[in-house]
């Protein structure tokens, strides 16, 4: 009964899996992977911000935001604007995606 299972599911998937190959396989991957690692990275962020709201609501601690947020923004702000444009992030995503493809497998989720 598993057998049967087994041999189901790979004659289904089987043909998919040999029509993207490797690079297809590996850019699914990679894509599931940075979902996951965004989602997490989002939570910690957020969790972040509320214990440092809290703490400045308590008064043990002042944060000036206007200054956290001038440094962030200087940090990423590629073209000199003095804010976050479609110009930076255009060049962050391709940054992004050139990391991946760099001496990677040939793949239609990174070309």
């Amino acid at each position: 009964e598993v057998n049967v299972v087994i041999n189901t599911v790979v004659n289904a998937v089987g043909p998919l899996a040999m029509r993207f190959g490797f690079g297809g396989f590996v850019g699914f991957c990679s894509g599931y992977a940075v979902k996951k690692a965004a989602k997490v990275a989002a939570v910690a962020f957020g969790l972040g911000f509320v214990c440092l709201q809290s703490l400045q609501y308590c008064g043990y601690v002042e944060i000036k935001w206007s200054k956290v947020r001038q440094d962030l923004v200087r940090g990423i702000d590629t073209d000199g604007s003095g804010s976050l444009g479609v110009k930076d992030i255009r060049y962050h995503v391709t940054r992004f995606f050139k990391i991946l493809r760099f001496q990677g497998p040939r793949a239609a989720g990174f070309s």
